[in-house]
């Protein structure tokens, strides 16, 4: 086929047939026909059946390609050893082109295809499938190793959706050839189905590939590599292949497209302008390129709709839904359509759009947002969530859907839970927008308040960092970075809640200076004041109230809170005074609202505390009659606790007078218990009929087991209020009712269950009750029941403190010290207690004190004084006749506090004593060890320098032994002199040591001098200084024998030659930290008496001929064989180490010195009434 032309070739001739694809004829039977008398080539059946179908005839295409893959076709184009080959055909210079008949198969297989993808008919559907599965199997069967029929088994696969079983095949397409030869288009197959599976990576590594093999392919296939680095964020390398695209091909719409968007999404910063300029001309290229490309068009009318220009975004839609004629183009289409329609107000055809789009696309999250859009225009709020959490399901955190639900929720707070983990996930992407962490504090703040503060601070840190980086405009920031005053209300709200008043505070200022106009300015000195009020600070609340009672004097919360700090103080009266000016506000108004019926129940709560109980009626029936058909909750509990507080007030008064709670003792009793009955029946009704109405009313349940405890039933009671108490600690709504915790404490109390009561006293007032005097009264009786007198006039003492006026307060704490002081006086003490003065001094000091008090309110007047005239004199004689009493006591304890002291004294003299001599003797110890150290580090000095002088010594007479065999007589003499001069300064040494006396100081005639063990000698010798028996080897070493008759033996070359030095260090002892020595023969003399048996050394008998030159101890025996015969004999001396003595008497001197001395011991350690009345009331003094 050239141009427009398809040339057949006559049969047999040279000729050939032209036929105009523009002139084909309609029955395509004349051009089969015509094929089959020319007997043409299969490439030219394919040829015609393209030419119809670019012609737009489908059923002709379709007649074309059936023939041609018909039995009779295939048995003459077939190869003669295919198994279909016909021997009876005419032969055909067309014989075995499988690869045409492969070709005219999967043409018809995509046929059926494509008629598969399209056909809504069931039935047509199946018959469609059937065929192209046909027409697959047969050309694989041809071909198992071409490539196009793995390529249409792959599309018919994918058309089914078995996308995992099409890619299989694609991959394996990938490795076979088409005719021989490679072929790119599995490749791009496969990397368009990776990225339509939105795998990118892999996509664009095809993609590269499928270019490398084929670098000259067409310059479309680039758009993909483009496609893919775009997906991946490279918009660097986007931009370089859609130019490059652009390059091959600079009529290419698609990568027009590309580059224009790449332009629209860079155009930030400086050069937006610029770039979104650039941008504009190059869609405005591709639409001169394609003017029917769909997705030009729609960015075009997306262009349009930026600028608010509604007819002409309809006009380019319509055009691109007229060529699009994919779902995705088609879907975005419709969706401006639906924008264009809704902006111009057009809300029916805006939602049929909508509607459209997506059904065509189901995931197009802008249309469900417009449907989410209109249902909030026609208030269908449930509709619009629905929409918006579907949304959010395929876009997560999507911000424009979120910031709609943050305003949908609160109005729903079923549905505000579902939300909560979509906007944590907004917030920890969106970490820098503040209107989300908003939001999420209002989601929270129902259900987790320490959320909702986190995120409250969250915004507000945000907030903040814009308003510091915005402009200034005349030192201040913008109106639009300011924080927002709602944002600073709400986070207020949220701070009181979790119990952070002064933080609260500090924000409600804020957001009142703040003057934005999000909150009325009312409403935020409203909320101030109650921070103040809520951080103790009345004054300023006050301050606040009254401003507002005079700028808006029909804000009645303001006469309430006025009300509730007054009766806080405990000014009743004024309490009262601003109720009532706020009832009167109210019915000058006409007002039937809720602040009314409030104040009309405060204020007949105020009349019941001052237990003026006609009134309290008076304004309780009022507010039951605000609403006629039915009573108010709050007004039948304030009815109830009426009749209950009017019972136990006629049960108090009866028990004033004398009778007990039963009636006993009243002449009129049977009336007075009747009337005590009835007002309890009555509370008990209207506690049971605030609970039927609603069941969980924890302070109906409260009354009415308040009720059970007064009328006896104190099991029953008790079960109810822990119930109550349980129910209150578990409620989320930060609701406290201390009353109840009271009310317990109170049974436990009645039950004797005292510690319990104290426990639950003491918790209620740190939590609830911080300055409450009636709870510490409470308290306070506790600790009296409990015998712990001295917390209880603490506790006492500081209710005292706060209600300064409250003479039931003063007469107990002198009850309290009453009974301490008798306590005191009673309690059994051991003998000699130090405590017992002190304490007696204390306690009739607390007894003067209780007296005092008495004293004092007995003088009150009745009419300030509500206790018992009798009681209090009785309790005032009681303490006159124990202070009498407790004076003899005092008396006696200061006597025997005076004989303690005297002993204490004298002990203490014995102790110091004892002390000073403990001191004295460690000092002397002290001294001892200090001296004893001394002599040990002297003596090892001592021991150190002699062993220094040995060695010194044993190498001058290796020096001396060296020069004896070389016969070097000087060295010889040089030794001689220097041993005589050494000698002497040990002689004056000794000369200068003290006498045996000096170092005998202190010790005992007849202690015993203890004697050296081996392993003392073992020891001494191994500091060089050595033993009787070391001594014995060195003189028998030397050439002299001992009394045991040794013999004579050579030196071994372990001993070592020893001077006088050391026989001096080894006869040495130590004394006192002293060296000892022997001096004069007559002391040797005298030692020899108590050394008798100790071995002495004999001269030895010189032999005949035997040189008078005397070598030391450790020369070997032939060494005269080394001194020439000539050599002149040098004089005789007195070695050091093997001398020679003149007498018996020197050796016994040297022998007598070897007896060691013994160690002085060390000296040993030394070891050195009548019953007090009952205090609050009690029944005796009833």
């Amino acid at each position: 086929m050239q141009g427009q032309t398809i040339y057949i070739p006559v049969v047999s001739t040279d000729d050939v047939v032209s036929v105009d694809v523009t002139d084909l004829p309609v029955d395509a039977d004349e051009m089969i026909e015509l094929l089959v008398n020319e007997s043409a080539p299969l490439s030219l059946w394919i040829e015609v059946a393209k030419a119809y179908l670019t012609l737009g005839r489908h059923e002709q295409y379709e007649r074309v390609l059936e023939f041609g893959s018909s039995p009779e076709t295939e048995q003459f184009f077939c190869h003669p050893k295919d198994p279909s080959y016909n021997p009876g055909m005419p032969n055909n210079y067309y014989q075995g082109v499988e690869y045409e008949r492969i070709q005219v198969l999967c043409s018809l297989a995509d046929y059926h295809t494509n008629s598969f993808k399209e056909e809504s008919n069931t039935q047509k559907c199946i018959v469609s499938m059937e065929k192209a599965s046909g027409l697959i199997a047969r050309a694989q069967k041809l071909g198992k190793a071409e490539q196009l029929p793995r390529l249409m088994d792959a599309q018919l696969t994918l058309a089914r959706g078995d996308v995992e079983t099409a890619r299989r095949s694609l991959e394996d397409a990938v490795g076979l050839k088409d005719n021989g030869r490679q072929n790119i288009a599995a490749r791009l197959a496969l990397a368009n189905l990776l990225f339509v599976q939105t795998k990118y990576g892999p996509a664009l590594e095809r993609y590269q590939e499928a270019v490398r093999m084929h670098p000259g392919c067409p310059a479309e296939v680039r758009l993909g590599l483009a496609a893919c680095y775009f997906r991946l964020g490279q918009l660097e390398r986007a931009k370089r292949a859609y130019e490059r695209v652009v390059q091959l091909s600079p009529s290419c719409a698609e990568a027009l497209y590309g580059l224009a968007v790449l332009r629209f999404s860079s155009s930030q910063g400086e050069s937006a302008k610029a770039s979104y300029r650039e941008g504009l001309q190059l869609l405005c290229q591709a639409y001169d390129s394609d003017p029917r490309n769909p997705a030009v068009l729609n960015l075009l009318a997306h262009y349009c709709l930026t600028r608010k220009e509604y007819s002409k975004v309809k006009r380019l839609a319509q055009s691109a839904l007229r060529s699009g004629v994919d779902n995705q183009n088609r879907a975005q289409s419709y969706l401006l359509l639906a924008r264009a329609c809704h902006a111009d107000g057009q809300i029916q055809d805006a939602v049929n759009y909508y509607s459209q789009a997506h059904s065509l696309d189901s995931s197009l999250p802008l249309a469900k947002l417009g449907l989410a859009q209109i249902d909030l225009i026609r208030n269908e709020h449930t509709n619009a969530i629905s929409l918006l959490e579907s949304t959010l399901q395929d876009v997560s955190g999507w911000m424009d859907a979120l910031k709609i639900l943050g305003n949908l929720y609160p109005h729903n707070p079923g549905k505000a839970h579902k939300a909560v983990s979509h906007f944590k996930d907004a917030a920890s992407r969106s970490d820098k927008d503040p209107e989300v962490w908003e939001m999420l504090g209002e989601l929270l703040a129902a259900t987790d308040p320490s959320g909702a503060l986190k995120a409250y601070k969250k915004s507000l840190e945000l907030h903040r960092q814009l308003a510091q980086s915005a402009p200034q405009e005349n030192g201040h920031s913008s109106g639009a970075a300011r924080v927002p005053s709602r944002l600073l209300n709400n986070a207020a709200v949220v701070h009181m809640a979790c119990g952070r008043q002064r933080e609260a505070l500090d924000l409600a200022v804020e957001a009142s200076q703040s003057g934005g106009g999000e909150v009325n300015g009312l409403t935020l000195g409203y909320n101030v004041a109650r921070l103040h009020e809520a951080n103790g600070e009345s004054k300023q609340a006050q301050t606040f109230y009254s401003d507002i009672v005079s700028d808006f004097p029909d804000y009645l919360d303001a006469y309430m809170r006025l009300a509730c700090i007054e009766r806080k103080q405990g000014n009743l009266k004024k309490a009262i005074e601003w109720a009532e000016k706020g009832v009167d506000r109210a019915e000058a108004c006409s007002k039937g609202s809720s602040s009314h019926s409030d104040l009309l129940a405060m204020t007949g709560q105020l009349y019941l505390d001052r237990e003026d109980f006609d009134e309290a009626k008076e304004y309780i029936n009022k507010v039951l009659q605000l609403s006629p058909g039915q009573h108010d909750s709050y007004a039948l509990l304030l009815k109830a606790v009426l009749n209950l507080k009017t019972g136990q007030f006629h049960v108090d008064k009866h028990t004033a007078k004398g009778g007990d709670a039963r009636g006993r003792g009243d002449p009129k009793a049977a009336e007075t218990m009747q009337k005590i009955q009835d007002c309890f029946f009555k509370a008990l009704q209207h506690f049971s009929a605030v609970l039927r109405k609603d069941q969980h009313n924890i302070y109906a349940a409260n009354g009415v087991a308040a009720v059970l405890a007064e009328k006896g039933n104190l099991m029953q009671a008790r079960e109810i209020f822990t119930s109550v108490q349980e129910a209150a600690s578990g409620c989320v709504d930060w609701l406290h009712l201390p009353d109840v915790a009271i009310n317990l404490a109170n049974l436990y109390l009645a039950q004797r269950q005292i510690p319990a009561a104290i426990q639950l006293y003491t918790t209620t007032l740190q939590k609830h009750y911080k300055n409450n005097s009636t709870i510490m009264l409470y308290l306070a009786r506790a600790l009296y029941d409990d015998n712990k007198n001295s917390q209880a006039k603490r506790v006492l003492l500081k209710a005292i403190h706060l209600q300064p006026t409250q003479t039931l307060l003063r007469f107990n704490s002198a009850v309290t010290m009453q009974k301490d002081s008798e306590n005191t006086f009673k309690a059994e003490r051991p003998a000699g207690d130090p405590n017992k003065l002190p304490e007696y001094e204390r306690a009739l000091q607390e007894l003067k004190a209780a007296y005092t008090l008495f004293a004092r309110l007995l003088q009150l007047d009745r009419r300030h004084n509500p206790i018992d005239i009798k009681k209090l004199q009785t309790h005032k004689q009681y303490c006159e006749k124990a202070f009498a009493q407790a004076e003899k006591k005092l008396e006696s304890a200061h006597r025997e506090a005076q004989v303690l002291e005297i002993k204490r004294q004298g002990q203490m003299k014995a102790l110091e004593a004892q002390r000073a001599k403990k001191e004295a003797e460690s000092v002397r110890k002290a001294e001892e060890e200090r001296m004893k150290r001394e002599a040990k580090e002297a003596l090892l000095r001592a021991n150190k320098e002699r062993l220094d002088r040995l060695q010194a010594a044993w190498k001058e007479d290796q020096q001396l032994k060296e020069a004896a065999q070389q016969g070097d007589a000087t060295k010889v003499d040089k030794r001689r002199k220097k041993k005589q001069k050494e000698q002497a300064e040990d002689e004056a040494f000794l000369d200068n040591e003290q006498d045996d006396g000096e170092y005998e100081q202190g010790k005992s005639d007849d202690e015993p001098e203890p004697e050296y063990d081996e392993d003392a000698r073992r020891k001494l010798a191994a500091t060089g200084l050595e033993s009787d028996e070391e001594e014995a080897g060195a003189g028998a070493a030397s050439g002299y024998d001992t009394d045991d008759n040794q013999a004579d033996a050579p030196p071994t070359g372990s001993q070592q030659p020893v001077g006088e030095d050391a026989e001096l260090a080894a006869a040495g002892a130590v004394k006192g930290g002293k060296i000892k020595q022997k001096q004069s023969k007559s002391r040797s003399k005298s030692r020899e008496r108590d050394t008798k048996g100790t071995p002495r050394l004999k001269k030895r008998q010189r032999e005949p001929g035997a040189d008078d030159t005397a070598l030391p101890s450790s020369a070997p025996a032939d060494a005269l064989d080394n001194i020439d015969d000539d050599t002149e004999a040098a004089p005789p001396r007195k070695s050091r180490k093997a001398a020679v003595f003149d007498s018996d008497e020197e050796a016994e001197d040297i022998e007598a010195a070897r007896e060691p001395d013994a160690m002085q011991p060390e000296p040993a350690f030394g070891s050195g009434a009548v019953n007090m009345a009952e205090v609050f009331g009690s029944d005796d003094d009833d």
